[in-house]
């Protein structure tokens, strides 16, 4: 990360994370000393931080929130958010994360801007995995081979993903499915997989740098997981053309318009998601029609210069001197999708 700023001229300030007084602090000297205009605060700690660090001076703060669970969650937590920013503008990656945290007396600017998501499949660069990699993995040449990347904790649902592979087990569907990813909940995940018909179709790969390259190999994506605030494993995967099968939750919602950019099947039912994965399979050339449509749908709507220039049209909207003269209004959000 520290590199990526260097390469951009950007010199990086570390404030600490220890309590909330000592980064307010911090972040008020290097507000003097830097004569910053706008401080843009991702989390609810960093926004508290920020507000108590520019009490009393005219420097704008931008809350921009990213996920739908453990954000503003809780009476407390809401009750401060209502009272500090009626008129701060506030950023959405999603409608799900607006409908979950805009509060009811906000009467700044809100917007919702889908997140950037670099398009590495369309990079000439790029080399995804082929039938060597399977044959690295031992997998079967001619199995149908599904993938989730998601941390193991409990709003990713690994049980449903798991279980559904089990089902496909007992409907004789010779199908393997990747997880990817590490977590708290791992060693349950394994217990689980080894207690069914599907034990040994189901591989845990770990935590892994080159998952992109991983997606080469895979037919269908599987996206179980719950209150998703945008999607990111989810958008990568619809990049690298895979027809895919989300859980009827969160933004997943807005990503994938059934039938033409994925299937939806009903949160936590495995059977459901079991359903989907026979019907992406039953014609291949439908899923590749599928994978193609959810590829186009990404380039146009997670364009990486798009939503760059949305953030500063966003910001010069809100804080240049012409903006300043009038009452802030209500900026209608952008949408993605269709719902399912």
């Amino acid at each position: 990360m520290r590199d990526a700023f260097e390469a951009l001229q950007v010199e990086p300030s570390w404030l600490g994370d220890n309590g909330y007084l000592s980064p307010a602090r911090r972040l008020r000297r290097l507000v003097e000393e830097k004569d910053i205009d706008v401080v843009v605060a991702t989390t609810f700690k960093t926004y508290l931080c920020t507000k108590w660090a520019l009490r009393r001076r005219d420097v704008g703060v931008v809350f921009w929130v990213h996920a739908v669970r453990g954000v503003i969650n809780g009476p407390i937590r809401r009750a401060l958010v209502w009272l500090l920013c009626r008129n701060d503008p506030m950023l959405f990656v999603s409608r799900a994360v607006r409908d979950a945290h805009l509060p009811a007396n906000h009467r700044g600017p809100a917007q919702i801007i889908y997140n950037g998501v670099e398009d590495v499949a369309g990079d000439r660069c790029h080399k995804p995995y082929g039938p060597e990699m399977r044959q690295a993995l031992g997998l079967p040449a001619d199995a149908l081979m599904l993938a989730y990347v998601a941390e193991f904790v409990p709003c990713k649902d690994h049980p449903t993903a798991i279980n559904a592979m089990h089902e496909l087990a007992r409907r004789h569907v010779n199908a393997h499915l990747l997880l990817i990813g590490t977590g708290e909940k791992i060693e349950s995940a394994r217990a689980l997989a080894a207690r069914g018909p599907a034990a040994e179709r189901i591989h845990f790969l770990g935590a892994r740098s080159d998952v992109r390259r991983i997606l080469g190999i895979v037919d269908i994506y599987l996206h179980p997981g719950r209150e998703e605030g945008f999607g990111l494993a989810i958008a990568e995967a619809m990049l690298a053309g895979l027809p895919l099968a989300g859980a009827r939750e969160g933004a997943l919602t807005e990503l994938i318009e059934p039938g033409k950019t994925g299937v939806l099947f009903n949160p936590g039912d495995a059977l459901d998601l079991a359903d989907s994965v026979v019907f992406l399979a039953a014609d291949r050339d439908r899923a590749r029609r599928i994978g193609a449509a959810a590829r186009e749908f990404c380039l146009e709507k997670f364009d990486v210069e798009n939503f760059a220039d949305a953030i500063t049209r966003f910001l010069e909207d809100c804080f240049s001197p012409a903006a300043g003269q009038t009452e802030p209004e209500q900026i209608e959000p952008q949408t993605a999708g269709a719902h399912g």
